[in-house]
C-alpha cells in the first residue's frame, strides 16, 4: 500500500501583490516581507442564562478576520507606498492577491488568495495598518501590516491552463469548455468560483480575462463548466483561446 501524505502547501514563496489592472507593468510586488497569516473565519458567541437552569453558549455570526503581514520595512518600496497611498485615501480595492504559493517556473500552480466577486461582488479589502517597527545598530527596520477583509474571499488552488495548440479553451455566455482539460480530474467542483486569468498580462488580451465566474449545481463534466448566470462579476462574453496564456484557477473559502 502506497503511503499518503496531505497535500501541504509551503509557505517559502508567498508574496503580496497589488494591480491596477490586468497589464504586466501595474503588478507591483510588496517587497521584504517574511510572514503572512489569512484571515481567520470566525463565529462569535454569547452566553445564555436562566434562573433555575443550565446556561448555554450559542454561536452566533461567522466573521472573517484581519489578514497580516510583516517583515522588513523597506522605505520607498512602490508596494509598500501603494498600500500608503490607498490607507491615506480610506480606498477600497479588490485588486490584491496573496499568493501562498507562488511557482516562478509554473505560475498556472500558484495558489492564491483573492476575492470571491463571483459569490459577493461587493467584497473589499481595506488597508487597516502599517506600522515600521523599532530600528536597532545591528539590523533593519521591520514592519508590520493589516487589512480588512470584508466580504468572502477564496483560495484558488486547482487550474486549468488553455494548451496553446489552437482554439482550446472557450466560453460562452453559460459554459466554459476545454478540449485539452478534464474538468473533474483537474479537480474543478460544483460552487467553485473561478478567475479568469491571462499569464501575459496584456490589458485587454484576452475578453474574459479578469472576469470572476461561479460553477453551478452539477456544473461539472469532463470538458465543460457549466455557470450560475447570477454569479458572475461581469458577463462572460462568447470567446475560442489558443495562446497558451489562459489559465482558470478555482477555489473556494477553504478549499
Amino acid at each position: 500500500m502506497a503511503l499518503q501524505r496531505p497535500n501541504y502547501t509551503p509557505s517559502s514563496n508567498a508574496a503580496i501583490q497589488v494591480f491596477s489592472d490586468l497589464a504586466a507593468a501595474s503588478r507591483v510586488r510588496i517587497n521584504g516581507l517574511n510572514s503572512f497569516t489569512p484571515p481567520n473565519l470566525d463565529r462569535a458567541s454569547f452566553d445564555v442564562s436562566e434562573f433555575g437552569k443550565i446556561g448555554l453558549t450559542v454561536a452566533g455570526l461567522t466573521q472573517l478576520g484581519m489578514m497580516q503581514f510583516g517583515g522588513n520595512f523597506i522605505f520607498g518600496d512602490p508596494g509598500l507606498s501603494e498600500l500608503a497611498d490607498r490607507l491615506l485615501n480610506y480606498t477600497k480595492f479588490t485588486d490584491l492577491w496573496c499568493y501562498l504559493f507562488r511557482d516562478p517556473n509554473n505560475p498556472q500552480n500558484d495558489i492564491i488568495m483573492m476575492p470571491d466577486l463571483a459569490n459577493d461582488p461587493d467584497c473589499v479589502f481595506q488597508v487597516k495598518q502599517i506600522s515600521p517597527g523599532q530600528g536597532a545598530p545591528n539590523g533593519v527596520y521591520p514592519g508590520t501590516f493589516e487589512l480588512t477583509s470584508e466580504g468572502l474571499v477564496i483560495y484558488a488552488t486547482v487550474h486549468a491552463q488553455d494548451d496553446g495548440s489552437g482554439p482550446d479553451i472557450g466560453f460562452t455566455a453559460t459554459t466554459i469548455t476545454a478540449a485539452s482539460t478534464n474538468f473533474i480530474t483537474a479537480g474543478f467542483l460544483e460552487g467553485m468560483s473561478v478567475y479568469i486569468d491571462d499569464l501575459a498580462g496584456v490589458s485587454g488580451g484576452i475578453t474574459n480575462a479578469g472576469k470572476m465566474v461561479k460553477i453551478a449545481a452539477g456544473g461539472v463534466a469532463a470538458g465543460v463548466l457549466t455557470l450560475d448566470p447570477d454569479a458572475q462579476s461581469a458577463p462572460i462574453l462568447v470567446d475560442a483561446v489558443g495562446a497558451g496564456t489562459v489559465v482558470l484557477r478555482g477555489g473556494r473559502l477553504g478549499a
